[in-house]
Protein backbone atom coordinates (compact mmCIF):
# COMPACT_ATOMS: atom_id res chain seq x y z
CA UNK A 1 0.00 0.00 0.00
CA UNK A 2 1.10 3.02 -0.78
CA UNK A 3 0.78 4.95 2.60
CA UNK A 4 -0.02 4.44 6.36
CA UNK A 5 -3.42 6.12 5.56
CA UNK A 6 -4.16 3.75 3.15
CA UNK A 7 -3.77 0.88 4.79
CA UNK A 8 -5.54 2.47 8.14
CA UNK A 9 -8.79 2.73 5.82
CA UNK A 10 -8.21 -1.02 4.82
CA UNK A 11 -7.66 -2.18 8.27
CA UNK A 12 -11.38 -3.46 9.41
CA UNK A 13 -11.49 -5.27 6.78
CA UNK A 14 -12.16 -8.95 8.20
CA UNK A 15 -9.38 -10.91 6.05
CA UNK A 16 -6.84 -8.91 8.47
CA UNK A 17 -8.47 -10.12 11.50
CA UNK A 18 -8.00 -13.47 9.85
CA UNK A 19 -4.70 -13.70 8.86
CA UNK A 20 -3.31 -11.62 11.67
CA UNK A 21 -5.39 -13.35 14.20
CA UNK A 22 -6.04 -10.09 16.20
CA UNK A 23 -9.01 -8.32 17.17
CA UNK A 24 -8.17 -4.59 16.38
CA UNK A 25 -5.21 -3.35 14.01
CA UNK A 26 -3.13 -0.17 15.12
CA UNK A 27 -3.81 3.44 13.75
CA UNK A 28 -2.07 5.05 11.25
CA UNK A 29 -0.93 7.76 14.18
CA UNK A 30 0.20 4.76 15.98
CA UNK A 31 2.03 2.89 13.13
CA UNK A 32 3.65 6.49 12.13
CA UNK A 33 4.65 6.99 15.91
CA UNK A 34 6.22 3.51 16.58
CA UNK A 35 8.24 3.56 12.94
CA UNK A 36 9.87 6.71 14.22
CA UNK A 37 10.95 5.40 17.48
CA UNK A 38 12.49 2.28 15.74
CA UNK A 39 16.51 2.60 15.78
CA UNK A 40 18.37 0.95 12.78
CA UNK A 41 21.00 -0.22 14.58
CA UNK A 42 18.75 -1.88 16.59
CA UNK A 43 17.04 -3.70 13.87
CA UNK A 44 20.30 -4.86 12.69
CA UNK A 45 21.15 -6.65 15.72
CA UNK A 46 18.14 -8.55 15.87
CA UNK A 47 18.37 -9.44 12.33
CA UNK A 48 21.87 -10.37 12.81
CA UNK A 49 20.93 -12.91 15.68
CA UNK A 50 18.10 -14.65 13.59
CA UNK A 51 21.24 -14.98 11.03
CA UNK A 52 23.63 -16.53 13.48
CA UNK A 53 20.62 -18.91 14.84
CA UNK A 54 20.05 -20.06 11.55
CA UNK A 55 23.23 -20.83 10.83
CA UNK A 56 24.43 -22.48 14.17
CA UNK A 57 21.43 -24.52 13.71
CA UNK A 58 22.37 -25.64 10.57
CA UNK A 59 19.02 -24.32 8.87
CA UNK A 60 20.55 -22.43 6.40
CA UNK A 61 21.97 -24.67 3.80
CA UNK A 62 22.73 -23.65 0.03
CA UNK A 63 21.87 -26.59 -1.69
CA UNK A 64 22.59 -24.52 -4.86
CA UNK A 65 25.86 -25.61 -7.48
CA UNK A 66 28.96 -25.75 -5.68
CA UNK A 67 27.17 -24.74 -2.20
CA UNK A 68 27.02 -20.98 -2.72
CA UNK A 69 24.99 -18.87 -0.80
CA UNK A 70 23.07 -15.58 -3.09
CA UNK A 71 22.64 -12.30 -2.22
CA UNK A 72 20.33 -10.10 -3.96
CA UNK A 73 20.05 -6.50 -4.49
CA UNK A 74 17.10 -4.71 -5.18
CA UNK A 75 16.08 -1.40 -4.64
CA UNK A 76 12.39 -0.45 -3.44
CA UNK A 77 10.54 2.86 -3.16
CA UNK A 78 8.34 3.72 -0.49
CA UNK A 79 6.77 6.84 1.31
CA UNK A 80 5.34 8.89 -1.20
CA UNK A 81 3.74 11.88 -0.65
CA UNK A 82 2.97 14.96 -2.80
CA UNK A 83 2.04 17.20 0.35
CA UNK A 84 4.85 16.23 3.04
CA UNK A 85 8.47 15.85 2.88
CA UNK A 86 11.77 15.44 4.93
CA UNK A 87 14.88 16.81 4.79
CA UNK A 88 15.93 13.39 3.28
CA UNK A 89 13.35 12.59 0.88
CA UNK A 90 14.10 12.53 -2.90
CA UNK A 91 11.79 14.68 -5.62
CA UNK A 92 9.91 14.28 -8.72
CA UNK A 93 7.77 16.09 -11.03
CA UNK A 94 4.87 14.83 -11.72
CA UNK A 95 2.62 15.40 -14.75
CA UNK A 96 -0.73 15.42 -13.22
CA UNK A 97 -4.33 16.18 -15.04
CA UNK A 98 -4.13 19.59 -12.92
CA UNK A 99 -0.61 20.28 -14.06
CA UNK A 100 3.06 19.60 -12.52
CA UNK A 101 2.90 18.34 -9.09
CA UNK A 102 6.25 18.03 -7.06
CA UNK A 103 6.65 14.17 -5.40
CA UNK A 104 8.10 13.85 -2.75
CA UNK A 105 9.41 9.86 -2.26
CA UNK A 106 12.02 7.72 -0.55
CA UNK A 107 13.98 4.73 -2.11
CA UNK A 108 16.06 2.26 -0.54
CA UNK A 109 18.41 -1.11 -1.96
CA UNK A 110 18.04 -4.13 -0.01
CA UNK A 111 20.16 -6.58 0.66
CA UNK A 112 18.46 -10.50 1.15
CA UNK A 113 20.16 -13.78 1.70
CA UNK A 114 18.88 -16.76 -0.40
CA UNK A 115 18.98 -20.30 1.04
CA UNK A 116 17.65 -23.07 -0.69
CA UNK A 117 14.83 -24.46 1.53
CA UNK A 118 13.18 -21.02 0.16
CA UNK A 119 14.38 -19.15 3.39
CA UNK A 120 14.81 -15.11 2.51
CA UNK A 121 16.41 -13.29 5.08
CA UNK A 122 16.33 -9.66 4.65
CA UNK A 123 19.55 -8.18 5.92
CA UNK A 124 19.25 -4.68 5.55
CA UNK A 125 18.56 -1.60 3.68
CA UNK A 126 20.41 1.51 2.78
CA UNK A 127 18.34 4.33 2.24
CA UNK A 128 19.18 6.72 -0.95
CA UNK A 129 20.26 9.74 -0.30
CA UNK A 130 19.08 13.07 -2.75
CA UNK A 131 21.38 13.59 -5.81
CA UNK A 132 22.45 10.15 -6.32
CA UNK A 133 21.00 7.23 -7.49
CA UNK A 134 20.08 4.06 -6.51
CA UNK A 135 23.36 1.76 -7.33
CA UNK A 136 25.57 4.26 -4.83
CA UNK A 137 23.32 3.38 -2.40
CA UNK A 138 23.52 -0.48 -3.19
CA UNK A 139 27.32 -0.08 -3.12
CA UNK A 140 27.24 0.91 0.62
CA UNK A 141 25.07 -1.34 1.54
CA UNK A 142 27.47 -4.02 0.17
CA UNK A 143 30.32 -2.71 2.40
CA UNK A 144 28.39 -2.63 5.60
CA UNK A 145 27.07 -6.07 4.56
CA UNK A 146 30.40 -7.58 4.29
CA UNK A 147 31.38 -5.99 7.65
CA UNK A 148 28.53 -7.62 9.39
CA UNK A 149 28.28 -11.22 7.32
CA UNK A 150 31.84 -11.97 6.54
CA UNK A 151 31.38 -14.93 4.52
CA UNK A 152 27.83 -15.49 4.42
CA UNK A 153 27.21 -15.18 0.72
CA UNK A 154 29.31 -16.47 -2.46
CA UNK A 155 27.31 -14.57 -5.01
CA UNK A 156 25.39 -10.79 -4.95
CA UNK A 157 23.03 -11.05 -7.85
CA UNK A 158 21.45 -7.70 -9.25
CA UNK A 159 19.15 -6.28 -11.47
CA UNK A 160 20.15 -4.92 -15.08
CA UNK A 161 20.20 -1.31 -13.55
CA UNK A 162 23.56 -2.23 -11.83
CA UNK A 163 25.62 -2.91 -14.29
CA UNK A 164 28.42 -0.67 -14.15
CA UNK A 165 31.89 -1.04 -13.60
CA UNK A 166 31.73 0.60 -9.84
CA UNK A 167 29.38 -1.71 -8.73
CA UNK A 168 30.91 -4.69 -10.10
CA UNK A 169 34.26 -3.25 -9.07
CA UNK A 170 33.06 -2.65 -5.37
CA UNK A 171 31.54 -5.79 -4.97
CA UNK A 172 34.16 -8.38 -6.39
CA UNK A 173 36.56 -6.57 -4.04
CA UNK A 174 34.47 -6.76 -1.16
CA UNK A 175 32.99 -10.63 -1.85
CA UNK A 176 37.05 -12.40 -2.47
Amino acid sequence: MGSLNEWEQCRLLPSWKKHLQLDSLPSADTMGLVSTKLQCDDIRKVIKTVYSKLKRNKALTSGFHDNLFFMVIDGHECFKSYLRSCDDCLEREIKTATGIKTQYYHRYAMGMLISAEGICIPLDIEMQKPGEDEVASAIRLVERLCQMYPRAFDVVMADGLYARASFFKKVIWLVQ
